[in-house]
């Protein structure tokens, strides 16, 4: 008998009735390799500009308007280009600011869809510091990578922080991966937002889990070389095993159930129909089968 069991989030029943939140999104971290884009092909290095406050590749600076490559759907809204800021953070409204530190203020003037790998007062104009992107692969499963370089917090040209942001062209995905660096702060602010309200941060360089509440700026370190922090949108395809799920959302089982009719063990956790439609209802976990 074909078995899928569905693990509702709690923190997904405020997302009926209209777009996904940042906040529920589907957050996991795990270990992987870094490979720096530097050299890569069609890699694009955005210069140093000599000038204070210009470019990502300053102190205080941003770079807006690059092009992802691709239109990338996130919390429901379509980008094609973003803009990077010296301090450590992606904006996919191409917000032209250079917002500084990861406060909620910010969250809300910076608008949605801000990524932040690494927020505080950085510099990207010390030691050889420097900011490239790349798109790679083929349609429809492209890959959006930025890179900082060696990156360096204000008033040091020796840190030498190394991190990407990649946008995963179809699923959604988010991540940020983690390189080397010879020395870094401990006061980054880490994670995804929307707004003051709609967010996910990391509590501690350490942290297996992200809070959606009572935010704290700047109380995370430089993760692990090999870190990877992922964001996945609340659609996963269903064919087995253990899979998260949102309440309020719908998904089809690609598998055939070998009793004729699908079931569910918690209808008030999940409903599935005749013809394998799941439906998330609230909290909990259900077997499908």
């Amino acid at each position: 008998m074909k078995k899928v069991y569905l693990i509702l989030l709690l923190l997904c029943l405020t997302i009926a009735g209209y777009a996904q939140s940042a906040n529920t999104y589907v957050f996991t971290r795990s270990t992987g390799t870094y490979t720096s884009i530097v050299g890569g092909p069609g890699t694009v290095n955005i210069p140093n500009t000599g000038l204070s406050n210009v470019g990502v590749c300053s102190d205080d600076g941003y770079t807006a308007s690059i092009p992802i490559g691709f239109s990338f759907s996130f919390s429901g809204t379509a980008h094609t280009v973003l803009s990077a800021c010296s301090n450590g953070w992606l904006s996919l409204s191409n917000a032209a600011t250079n917002s500084y530190p990861g406060s909620l203020s910010y969250m809300n003037s910076l608008g949605g869809g801000l990524l932040f790998p690494m927020w505080r007062d950085d510099r990207g104009d010390q030691g050889t510091a420097a900011f490239y992107y790349q798109v790679s692969g083929s349609s429809p499963t492209r890959v959006f990578t930025a890179e900082y370089y060696n990156w360096n917090r204000y008033g040091s040209s020796t840190d030498n922080m190394n991190v990407q942001v990649k946008l995963y062209e179809g699923s959604g995905v988010v991540q940020f991966i983690y390189g080397t660096m010879s020395s870094a702060p401990t006061d980054f602010s880490i994670g995804i937002s929307n707004s003051s309200i709609d967010y996910q941060y990391l509590p501690s360089a350490a942290s297996l889990t992200c809070s959606v509440s009572g935010y704290s700026s700047g109380g995370s370190g430089f993760p692990a070389t090999g870190t990877i922090l992922q964001w996945s949108p609340c659609n996963p395809s269903l064919s087995g095993g253990t899979t998260p799920f949102c309440a309020n959302t719908t998904a089809t089982i690609t598998a055939t159930p070998s009793g004729g009719t699908w079931t569910s063990t918690a209808t008030g956790v999940a409903t599935v129909n005749s013809s394998g439609v799941v439906t998330g209802v609230a909290g909990g976990t259900a077997t499908i089968s």
